[in-house]
């Protein structure tokens, strides 16, 4: 896509890529949740329970958003959609909520965590992070979700930019 892109800087063209995936994450969950609302108006007829679900709409960006840079930093990483497909498989398989839930409970009795610091450990996965996002939790883990998440962002972003800026692919026009 660099031949496309010809007078335009590596870091421009990734920063574009970036945004688009934020873009197509705010589309998604849109449409995601407009059907979701067309489904619950039709069945209950009940608008006011229609529009409750208004309120996952950021919560579910921010979780379609992590997984799409998460795997748009691995392509970059890799260099080869194969690799980047495997490493997001497993990278997500991981990061299941019933999965990870597990992990953290041996962790933790392992190591003594605890129930507070598992609860913070809990909110690496991003399905539990837009758990805690959607509102019905506690402020402490509103906030704890809020740092992960942009921890995902900022790590998933500078990676791939520092990466994509630096691999050997040449920029015709610069």
């Amino acid at each position: 896509d660099l031949i496309l892109t010809s007078g335009i800087s590596k870091k421009k063209v990734y920063v574009s890529k970036v945004l688009s995936s934020l873009l197509v994450s705010g589309i998604f969950s849109l449409i995601y949740i407009l059907a979701l609302m067309l489904i619950y108006l039709v069945i209950l007829r009940d608008i006011a329970i229609s529009l409750l679900t208004l309120r996952y709409i950021l919560p579910l960006t921010a979780f379609i958003s992590i997984f799409s840079l998460m795997g748009l930093m691995l392509s970059v990483i890799f260099r080869s959609s194969k690799a980047s497909l495997v490493a997001s498989l497993i990278i997500g398989g991981l990061l299941m909520p019933r999965l990870f839930i597990v992990i953290v409970d041996a962790l933790s009795d392992l190591f003594g965590f605890s129930e507070t610091v598992s609860q913070i450990f809990y909110l690496i996965s991003p399905a539990l992070i837009m758990d805690a996002l959607s509102g019905y939790s506690e402020i402490s883990n509103i906030f704890w979700g809020l740092f992960f998440f942009a921890v995902y962002l900022i790590t998933n972003i500078l990676l791939g930019s520092y990466i994509f800026d630096r691999q050997d692919e040449l920029n015709y026009g610069e």
